[in-house]
């Protein structure tokens, strides 16, 4: 699954759907639109069809897809990629 902000999205193993719940400037300042969580399914294709950021992550999660890997049995990304990479 994977949070909507905007244009872009951030994978999520679990999320929450009550806005309380969400926190940080993106969800406080009105100027930023607004954020509307959908369900997006783990597959090659779905996450091919969004504007998944940051590009890096993109290319490592469809990489994983395309090679026939379980997404959940990879290290946790927040810990084993660096930015930029």
């Amino acid at each position: 699954m994977a949070a909507t902000a905007s244009t872009s999205t951030s994978p999520a193993r679990a999320w929450s759907d009550e806005p309380g719940d969400r926190t940080g400037p993106e969800f406080t300042n009105p100027g930023r639109g607004d954020y509307h969580l959908q369900p997006i399914a783990l597959t090659a294709p779905a996450l091919a069809a969004i504007n998944l950021k940051p590009d890096a992550l993109a290319r490592h999660l469809l990489g994983h897809l395309h090679a026939g890997t379980d997404l959940f049995t990879l290290p946790d990304l927040r810990h084993s990629m660096t930015a930029g990479s």
